[in-house]
Formats: C-alpha cells, structure tokens, sequence
C-alpha cells in the first residue's frame, strides 16, 4: 500500500492541523503522475452538517502552505469538497424512499444502542462492586491484575481473590460480548434495511456513488475533519465508501483525519460524551470503516510517521482500573472527547 495515514486526536484549530499536516500534504505518493503532480486536496467536511460548505477558512490554510486553488467555471478544481451530505441530501428529489429508508435504519440503529447501555449498566455496576470489595483486600490491586488468570494471588484471602477474579473476568467478558452483538446487530439492520429497498442497485444512489468515488480517486491527499460523528460515519456507510478509501491508500493517496474523522477510520468506534450531565462510561458506538489487526492512535505528533489505517479494537481489561477506564488502549484510538449526544440533524425529504 503507497499511500499513508496521519491521525490527530484534536487539533485546536484548522491552522495547527494544516501546519502540522503541512509536510505529507505538500508531498505525493501517488502512482498517478497527473495526481501525484496536482496535489489536489479532497475536503470531507460532512461531520460539519449543514455547514457542510462553509470551508473557506480551510482553503486559506492550505493556501496559506502553499497549495492554490484553481478555478474553473466559479469552482476550485484543485481542493475539492467531497460533497457528502450534498449527495445524500439529492437523494431527496431523485431517490426518496432510499433516503427515507436511511432514516429508519438510523432511528433502529439508536434504539440498539439504547439497549446496549442498559444491557451494560448493570455489569459495569457489578463490576466496580466487585473491584471496591477487591481493593478493600488490598489497596495496590488493578483491574489487569485481578481480571489475570494469576488473578487470586497476592494479599488478603486467596479464596476471596480467587472468586472476586473469577467474578471480575465473568463481566468483562460479557461486557465484550455485548460488543461482538451490538456490532451484529447492527450489521443486520443496516443490510436488511437497504436490501429492502434496493439501494445498491438504485440508479440515482449509483450516479451519487460514482461522482462521490471519482472525488475520492482522483485525490493527492484528503482530510476528513471532526464534527458530528453519526452524520460523517452514516453518510460513508451509506455510500459505501469504505473500498474507495482503500483503493485511493493503495494507490497512494495520503489521508489526513482529525477526531470524528480519525474516529471512523478504525475498526470499532469507542465514545465517551464527557458533556453528559450523569456519569457516562466509555461505550462501543459503531463499527468504523477498517478492520485490521494491529493497535494504532488518532493522535499523532507533529513531526510523527504515518501509519495505515489498522484496528482500534483491544481489550476492556487492558491497563484498566475502572469500567470507565477500561477501554484506556481504545480510549487512545477512537474516542470523544466532544458531546456525542442524540444523532445529528440529517437531510430530510422535505
């Protein structure tokens, strides 16, 4: 694969991000000379909702290192926005029960999730009862120790450590197979959903999809920026847009992501709203858009290598102390520090 990934967690501005990115936007990878010689930028910008277009302040940035625009007929040729939500939203006038069919599967979709939490809440509640009576036992003890098959050794009754271990590991892994069922399930509603109405085989969603690929291919670089997580993620999805992506790493095209937009490019997605008025705990949200096997992090320092895109998937007990903390090694790759909140506003069929 020629082509590169720079993840960043959540850079404070446009600018910080663009400077930082400065050095794999101003290069090239690509096996297309043409591309390669363009250093055409493609903007996805769909995180951002109805302001889907309002990336002027963007395009300065990336004048500002010394990448121009070029205009052709009043449109900039040379950074192009992926017009995601723009597509769906003309789905409304050509297509209306496909876009109709999307909102049912996200509103399906939510619902599961809501039965994921509660599925959740009262083992994540076992859970801290089991580690607070562990640590009354001995103060030093870690989630990794006690969750360990070594688990019952170490101070305080061995027997009692014993069972506390065996009880701790008994939620954590139906903890992770609450996870493998969301995932699933999801699957399913999203397949039976648009098998229903026949989406892949829609003309109008085709055309939308061929526009939205020959974007994507004929990128140099592109940057997927942060936003309303749902929106990004759903939109992608929807156009299944995730064998375009990996067409255009393979042929060399280096992607820049930043928070929602890093987020949807792991494995598994892992939130956490810390705007939430009650106590929330870190929560599988969705699938993303890759599935690979090794661990990688949205965050990436100036001045770091760029990885390929890999999994964000790893173990609740990994390096943990509390359910809340027990996705720490996710927490790295995939979470939110925003407000995730309700799905966002979508386009509508009015």
């Amino acid at each position: 694969m020629r082509g590169a990934v720079l993840f960043n967690g959540n850079a404070e501005t446009v600018d910080a991000l663009v400077q930082t990115a400065a050095p794999l936007l101003l290069s090239s990878r690509h096996e297309d000379p043409e591309v390669a010689r363009s250093r055409r930028v493609v903007l996805v910008t769909a995180a951002w909702g109805d302001g889907e277009h309002d990336e002027g302040h963007v395009k300065r940035s990336l004048n500002g290192i010394g990448l121009p625009s070029h205009y052709e007929d009043g449109y900039d040729t040379n950074l192009v926005n992926l017009s995601l939500l723009h597509e769906v939203r003309g789905l409304a006038r050509t297509a209306p029960r496909l876009l109709a069919a999307w909102h049912e599967e996200r509103r399906i979709a939510e619902m599961a999730r809501a039965f994921y939490l509660e599925h959740n809440a009262h083992l994540i509640q076992l859970f801290r009862r089991t580690l607070a009576v562990a640590k009354r036992e001995d103060p030093t003890i870690t989630v990794a120790r006690l969750a360990g098959d070594q688990g019952h050794y170490g101070h305080g009754g061995k027997l009692l450590r014993y069972t506390l271990s065996r009880e701790l590991r008994h939620a954590l892994d139906t903890l992770e197979a609450n996870d493998d069922h969301l995932v699933s399930l999801l699957d399913q509603i999203e397949q039976r959903t648009f098998d229903a109405v026949g989406l892949h085989y829609d003309p109008a969603w085709r055309a939308a999809q061929q526009r939205l690929e020959r974007r994507i291919l004929s990128a140099n670089s592109i940057v997927l920026f942060g936003g309303h997580l749902d929106l990004l993620l759903d939109a992608l999805r929807f156009f299944r847009l995730r064998d375009a992506l990996a067409e255009a790493l393979r042929r060399g095209t280096q992607l820049v992501a930043m928070s929602a937009g890093a987020m949807v490019l792991c494995e598994r997605v892992i939130i956490y709203d810390d705007f939430a008025t009650k106590r929330r705990d870190f929560q599988l949200y969705d699938r993303g858009l890759w599935s690979a096997t090794s661990s990688c992090s949205p965050t990436a320092p100036s001045g770091s290598r760029p990885t390929t895109p890999t999994t964000c998937r790893t173990s609740r007990a990994a390096s943990a102390t509390t359910p809340a903390s027990a996705s720490t090694s996710a927490r790295s790759c995939c979470s939110s520090s925003g407000r995730t909140g309700p799905p966002a506003s979508a386009p509508t069929t009015a």
